[in-house]
Parts: C-alpha cells; sequence; structure tokens
C-alpha cells in the first residue's frame, strides 16, 4: 500500500493526497476507489469549514481499513 501527497501531476493538476493499493484489488467500499492507482483526495475536497486534518487522516484512516477488508 502507497499513502502519500503530490503537489499535483498528470493525475490533477491540484495537489491531493493518495493512497495506492500494490495489487488490483479494491477491497471495500468501491465509491472510496476514486481514481485509477487507488483512491485521491484533492486538496479542495479539504473544505475550509471543517479540520483538514481530522478529513485528511480520516481519508487515510479509511483506506487503510479498505484495503485491509475491515468494516468499522
Amino acid at each position: 500500500m502507497n499513502l502519500g501527497a503530490s503537489p499535483g501531476d498528470g493525475y490533477s493538476d491540484a495537489p491531493y493526497l493518495y493512497i495506492g493499493p500494490w495489487g488490483p484489488e479494491r477491497p471495500g467500499d468501491t465509491k472510496f476507489w476514486n481514481a485509477p492507482f487507488g483512491a485521491a483526495l484533492t486538496r479542495s475536497d479539504l473544505t475550509p469549514e471543517g479540520d483538514w486534518m481530522e478529513a485528511a487522516v480520516h481519508f487515510l484512516h479509511t483506506g487503510l481499513h479498505n484495503a485491509a477488508g475491515e468494516t468499522d
């Protein structure tokens, strides 16, 4: 599993967090896996009204749980 951040690239001009499984499996909620490499959360998805750090941690936590086949 790859976890990281990109300042922007060929996938998105905007900065984003990502989680990318090493294999083709995308377990758990299929709506979570929204990118060809796994899942991405753009900076614009981290709304100023909320706690951006909490949203970022929640995104990565959810991705790890999905990849492990766990449900909350």
